[in-house]
């Protein structure tokens, strides 16, 4: 018997992506719809609008539970009800290669921090001469390719929507990301194939995050691989349960280097650090990793 596997169409595609973003619950019922409209469907939560082309659809408000199945449109619905994108001259316009964007952007998101009380963390910083992401605990720092001029915080709803549409959009080469910044409001423009994302920018400052980076040519004599590292952490970890279970304590010796040196890190930061030279010096200081993606910082204390 011959078993045949039907691909999914490029709509059905598009309404998982949208269907994904969709807010499951909002003081604003009509968030939790997909709105229809002249050719385009859109989903949104005030601070982002996801717009993909949609031909065959009338004009109206459709619930996800049936989108892409049955379009039940909700009857005598309003799209006036639907927020609307606030008009914007975007003066900054970049691209990027959509497959480098891609893999920085997986590891930059790692870092972002999850703490409101610190919510200018809670993004990807993109500047002239870097694109960077920190916790506090975990530094992910790349090389921008492209000129910009000033700097902007795109919040991590963006960020992870921006994951998802690299990831569907795989043939393509390239993508475009444009920056607005005005007195009261900021937003960016990220187009990838077909797909139209729009987002409020974070307002806030950045910490310094260059002065957490320590010089490897200073410890250059510690420098490892970082694979070498990863592969001691299951014996290491057992280790560091005989006291903090968060803490790691590492001697040299666990991993063949001849000078004897204690450094303490968050367990699970450094099982997601990328494979690379790694570089440390002692228990006070911060280690680094210099991988082909770009440079990180784990830190024994908080940035």
């Amino acid at each position: 018997m011959l078993a045949i596997t039907q691909q999914p169409t490029e709509k059905e595609n598009t309404m998982k992506t949208l269907l994904k973003h969709t807010p499951k619950k909002s003081a604003l019922p009509t968030l939790t719809q997909i709105m229809v409209k002249d050719g385009f469907a859109t989903c949104s939560d005030c601070d982002f609008f996801l717009t993909y082309p949609m031909v065959g659809l009338e004009n109206g408000l459709y619930n996800p539970a049936g989108f892409g199945t049955v379009y039940s449109k909700l009857e005598n619905s309003d799209i006036s009800t639907f927020p609307v994108i606030r008009e914007a001259e975007y003066g900054q316009t970049v691209e990027y290669s959509a497959k480098w964007l891609l893999e920085r952007l997986e590891l930059l998101a790692t870092a972002m921090s999850k703490d409101a009380t610190r919510y200018y963390l809670q993004g990807v910083f993109f500047t002239g001469n870097d694109i960077a992401a920190t916790n506090g605990q975990v530094l992910h720092k790349v090389k921008n390719t492209a000129t910009i001029n000033g700097s902007f915080i795109i919040p991590d709803k963006a960020i992870y929507i921006m994951i998802d549409l690299l990831k569907e959009h795989k043939k393509i080469e390239s993508v475009k990301l444009e920056f607005a910044k005005y007195v009261n409001f900021s937003y960016m423009r990220f187009t990838c194939g077909d797909a139209v994302l729009v987002s409020k920018l974070i307002d806030g400052q950045f910490p310094n995050y260059t002065r957490v980076i320590p010089d490897c040519a200073a410890f250059a004599e510690t420098k490892i691989d970082a694979v070498v590292v990863k592969s001691h952490l299951p014996r290491l970890k057992i280790k560091a349960k005989q006291g903090n279970e968060k803490l790691m304590v590492v001697t040299t010796n666990d991993v063949g280097i001849s000078t004897s040196i204690d450094i303490g890190f968050n367990f699970e930061l450094l099982l997601k650090m990328p494979s690379g030279d790694f570089f440390y010096k002692n228990a006070a200081e911060s280690a680094v990793i210099i991988s082909p993606l770009g440079l990180s910082v784990i830190m024994p204390m908080r940035l």
